[in-house]
């Protein structure tokens, strides 16, 4: 006999319109929040947004796909495919108002093979306010080991964070590069400022990889990474187009690879006089766990051939625990010291360095 109390279990795809809402109430998007309880709604009672979903199995949250929806349904809005849900997206000027959800159910209709393309296609934001989190780490690391860095990135998207020392941070613990303009991130800081300040990092090499990189000298693609941005965080778009602007001016090497691959290539040619940096932030959790695995296994043996000359760093921004704010942390060798330096919003909103 079956309990009343037994219940059906929540399908995967529902789950994960539900799960991102609320992240997205923390991360400061109620636009996008609303957006998905629309989604979750509609999927419920197997409309258009059920047809569009129902096929996704217990990936649907790793794999990010109510993000991937919110970006697909952001895209039409932005290429003026969608003029009538435009007019409730602040990214374009435009102003929610109570017919938002009829627009949102219509525009999966109308545009579901379009977003059934986009739902396939994997999330890339390329944050750079991440950067803000991640400054610290990096003049730590030129502090300590008084070398060239070479930058190594791994699920770099279009690989904008490489240019971290290209930005200019303004919060009321400290100012730095504020001689650079075209990208400014302010943060809400919390803890003291980071007492390496004053370092002036030199930059041996920028590189970095992803399974699927955005290649930032093509507008169509630059257009992709401009729909992952939340169309009610318009400061968001700006500093992208920025950091845009920076990157396609500078040298850097992005590789389309596994990163696991890449980085056994990468880092059997260390060298004497630089500072080989390993870095990623806010895509760890998007890897199977073999992969995770196999990366950590490439990560220890460089550590176990560095030397004073040639040290390593592992540098990431990731998750640490489930339902709590992203950790950084720094592994340094040839000591192997690892230390968590703070935490940070998922898009580095804020920071609260020296936090553990």
């Amino acid at each position: 006999m079956i309990s009343a109390l037994q219940t059906e279990p929540v399908h995967p795809a529902l789950q994960a319109f539900n799960e991102q809402a609320s992240i997205c109430r923390k991360g400061g998007s109620p636009f996008s929040a609303s957006l998905l309880d629309t989604l979750a709604m509609d999927f419920a009672k197997q409309g258009p947004v059920y047809r569009l979903a129902k096929d996704w199995d217990e990936r649907a949250v790793q794999d990010a796909m109510a993000l991937r929806v919110l970006g697909g349904l952001h895209r039409l809005v932005l290429d003026g495919a969608a003029p009538e849900l435009a007019k409730h997206y602040p990214s374009v000027g435009g102003a929610p108002t109570a017919m938002l959800a009829m627009e949102v159910i219509q525009t999966v209709a109308a545009f579901e093979s379009a977003l059934r393309s986009a739902v396939q296609q994997q999330v890339q934001t390329n944050e750079v306010g991440r950067s803000s989190a991640l400054l610290g780490g990096f003049l730590a690391i030129a502090q300590e080991t008084k070398l060239p860095l070479c930058l190594l990135e791994i699920g770099s998207s279009a690989g904008l964070n490489l240019f971290w020392d290209q930005f200019a941070y303004d919060n009321e613990a400290f100012e730095w590069n504020t001689k650079q303009k075209d990208v400014v991130l302010k943060t809400e800081w919390s803890g003291p400022a980071p007492a390496c300040l004053s370092t002036v990092p030199v930059i041996a090499e920028r590189a970095g990889c992803d399974v699927a990189p955005v290649d930032i000298h093509d507008d169509n693609a630059c257009r992709t990474l401009e729909s992952f941005v939340w169309p009610d965080q318009p400061e968001r778009l700006h500093r992208l187009r920025g950091a845009i602007a920076v990157a396609r001016c500078r040298p850097y090497r992005l590789e389309q690879a596994d990163a696991g691959e890449w980085l056994k290539k990468e880092l059997a040619d260390m060298k004497d006089g630089t500072c080989t940096v390993i870095f990623h932030s806010i895509m760890w959790t998007y890897m199977p766990v073999v992969t995770q695995e196999y990366i950590k296994v490439q990560i220890r043996r460089a550590g176990e051939l560095a030397t004073d000359a040639a040290p390593v760093a592992w540098l990431r921004l990731e998750l640490d625990r489930p339902s709590v704010f992203p950790q950084m942390t720094l592994t340094l060798w040839p000591s192997g010291e690892e230390r968590v330096l703070g935490t940070a919003h998922f898009h580095g909103t804020w920071v609260q360095w020296g936090s553990t």
